[in-house]
């Protein structure tokens, strides 16, 4: 799915926007800023209003901070994944990546420094793009079940998959995408550079995605930078698509816990989170309209020093018309990050 081109999705969004009402769409921006949406809203600060549920953050108690590593698979673990038995190396260019290759026949992996696993057949690619820009599978309990798998396959297979790498995870998307479907969308296919693009043959496909959990807190997702350009912590995403041949696609980023870390400072609650943001926004030029529509309590890698740590942060998505209801399902980065216990704004 990283392969994609923005410009791509751009495209094939507008396609499938006219072609199939079960595929979302993003949200329309121009109604967030009109004076009757902002009567019902609370205002946090000056232009700024809440838009989310607070009670499921209620009565939370103070999370534990770790360090942690990125999850450092042995060879056999993602080989057992191939058909084939694949041909292992170290496939290094420096300053362009470093990671460890696998090939067969029709199937191709790594899993890199980053705790980034992939596995891919020739024409996971192509399931993964169509996959992409239809995403109708949100409400698990209506998804269609298709010939080949039924969804109690689905998840048993998905989690013998997963639970190779890591132990604690959950679905936030399922979708089920039919041949019919698969060949609607990829027939009225245009590339923008003019060249015609070739798909494999169209077939039905599931496409699973989930996140990791540690404890009942899930980690990131986005990225997590830092004032180095090459010291980025990459979010906890998984995503997986099956046909009839079984794994076609696998993606995994993900960490492991060493220690409990001893917290600095006091733990702060989601009414403190929203304080720090008022008197953030206590400024001579501040926003002519934001709305915060949801947000989550979740753990953000951090670099201290040569060490990783998964701190709790409170996030806080905020309207731009570009990401769909939940950002993170996007793999988008929220617009507000905050230290759940120094208080400080995460890049």
């Amino acid at each position: 799915m990283k392969e994609v081109s923005m410009k791509k999705f751009a495209l094939l969004m507008v396609l499938v926007s006219f072609l199939f009402t079960a595929c979302s769409s993003a949200p329309n921006s121009s109604d967030w800023n009109s004076s009757e949406s902002k009567l019902d809203l609370e205002e946090l600060a000056e232009n700024v209003y809440v838009d989310y549920d607070r009670s499921k953050y209620e009565n939370v108690s103070a999370p534990p901070i770790y360090y942690a590593e990125c999850i450092k698979p042995d060879d056999s673990v993602l080989a057992s994944m191939f058909v084939k038995p694949p041909e292992i190396y170290d496939d290094i260019i420096p300053e362009v990546r470093n990671h460890r290759a696998f090939e067969s026949e029709s199937e191709h992996g790594y899993y890199n420094l980053h705790g980034h696993v992939h596995y891919s057949t020739d024409n996971g690619a192509d399931f993964a793009e169509v996959s992409f820009i239809c995403t109708n599978g949100r409400n698990m309990s209506s998804v269609k079940e298709l010939d080949f798998m039924s969804l109690e396959e689905l998840y048993k297979r998905f989690d013998e998959d997963v639970s190779k790498f890591i132990d604690n995870y959950e679905i936030f998307d399922v979708t089920a995408i039919t041949a019919e479907l698969f060949e609607e969308i990829t027939t009225h296919y245009e590339d923008p550079s003019g060249v015609k693009r070739v798909f494999c043959a169209p077939e039905d496909f599931y496409y699973i995605r989930a996140r990791q959990f540690i404890n009942d807190i899930p980690l990131f997702t986005g990225i997590s930078p830092t004032d180095v350009d090459t010291m980025n912590h990459f979010g906890a995403e998984i995503e997986a698509c099956y046909t009839k041949n079984g794994l076609e696609r696998f993606n995994l980023t993900g960490y492991r816990v060493i220690e409990e870390k001893n917290a600095d400072g006091e733990f702060i609650d989601l009414k403190g989170a929203e304080q720090l943001i008022r008197d953030y926004y206590q400024m001579p030029y501040g926003p002519i309209y934001e709305r915060l529509y949801d947000c989550a309590l979740v753990y953000v890698a951090v670099f201290e020093d040569d060490k990783t740590v998964l701190t709790p942060a409170w996030e806080f998505y905020c309207d731009d018309g570009r990401l769909g209801e939940r950002p993170w399902e996007n793999h988008g980065s929220p617009a507000i990050r905050i230290n759940a216990y120094t208080g400080e704004f995460m890049r």
